[in-house]
């Protein structure tokens, strides 16, 4: 696939009224100078003709960049079956004389570049969490950059843990200054569950697992936020190593490969509610509205079996929705693989 990405760019012309024949239709004038009654109209139609043909093709597809080696299937299919718009799928950026106005990215690191690389482009992005999301939005403005939250609500994290760990009563908090914003949802539906929070804010700089070795003789279990300064490829092994000792599980993280690296359970988007939702939120920029970021609200359960048996953790297939605490977004539907 090539990665240059359009054909067009719109460049400045000018355009002379063609002197049409003359005809029935369009009859002589006697002076030079002087137009026929239909000139000005066939002049007017050519140039629309002609700025359309000069449009690049962003005016009829929405470009979708994806990381390299993503599958883009299942995202197209539901972007084609929830809404009227074309997706087209690319693997790079594109030059800035060809950049759209709006694009589609999948994660924070495609959805970054082509803001940098765009300076005039709007994206909605998809697979990116909540933490990366608002830090993005506060390094390239919250007029150019919306989406969907690849996480479930921490409060519907919270209450995975409460119904898989169920002796579970003090609860370990571990976040950054990003998760401050949340923190009122969460304690109040650690409250309505019977838990008790541990909170422990890791300072900028600090590696995380200094931090959840300290609270670790503390608590029962662990709720990780999806927050890429805490939890990445550098900083999962020590974590869950520091757990494992205690034999304390972790619920949470950013995604579905770090259950399968060894957190116990996670509640996530599922990839045709990421669809449904961009595409709500991409025919709204379309239409003049520019929303906020949103999660899925359609999502499913990640369960670790073998850390679940070591761990005392009981697999989950099903979570009810809560009767009262913190408001959950419209149409939560849990699926299981």
């Amino acid at each position: 696939m090539s990665k240059r990405i359009g054909s067009h760019a719109l460049s400045p012309f000018r355009l002379s009224a063609p002197t049409p024949p003359s005809s029935p239709a369009y009859p002589a004038t006697g002076g030079a100078g002087e137009r026929g009654p239909g000139q000005p109209l066939v002049a007017a139609l050519l140039t629309l003709f002609l700025l359309l043909q000069a449009l690049p093709a962003w005016a009829e597809t929405i470009p979708l960049f994806c990381p390299k080696g993503f599958d883009a299937g299942p995202l197209l299919q539901t972007l084609k079956a929830a809404s009227s718009l074309e997706v087209v799928p690319r693997e790079s950026p594109p030059e800035t004389p060809a950049c759209p106005p709006l694009a589609l990215a999948v994660g924070g690191d495609a959805a970054e570049r082509l803001l940098a690389d765009c300076p005039a482009t709007r994206v909605v992005t998809t697979h990116t969490s909540r933490a990366e999301l608002a830090r993005l939005r506060q390094r390239h403005g919250a007029a150019r950059l919306t989406g969907v939250y690849l996480e479930a609500h921490p409060a519907t994290q919270l209450r995975l843990l409460k119904e898989a760990a169920a002796r579970a009563r003090r609860v370990g908090l571990l976040h950054s200054s990003w998760f401050r914003p949340q923190l009122g949802e969460v304690r109040a539906e650690a409250g309505r569950l019977g838990l008790t929070l541990v909170e422990a804010e890791v300072p900028e700089g600090v590696h995380p697992a200094r931090i959840l070795h300290d609270i670790l003789p503390e608590v029962d279990a662990v709720l990780m936020p999806a927050d890429p300064t805490l939890l990445g490829p550098t900083t999962i092994r020590p974590l869950l190593l520091g757990t494992a000792r205690h034999f304390v599980p972790m619920f949470g993280g950013r995604s579905e490969a770090y259950v399968e690296a060894g957190i116990a359970a996670g509640v996530f988007a599922t990839e045709g509610g990421m669809g449904r939702r961009a595409a709500e939120l991409l025919h709204n920029a379309q239409a003049g509205q520019w929303g906020d970021p949103a999660y899925a609200g359609e999502y499913r359960i990640t369960t670790n079996r073998s850390v679940a048996r070591i761990l005392d953790v009981r697999p989950i297939t099903t979570l009810a929705k809560p009767s009262g605490g913190v408001e959950r977004p419209p149409r939560e539907v849990l699926e299981v693989p």
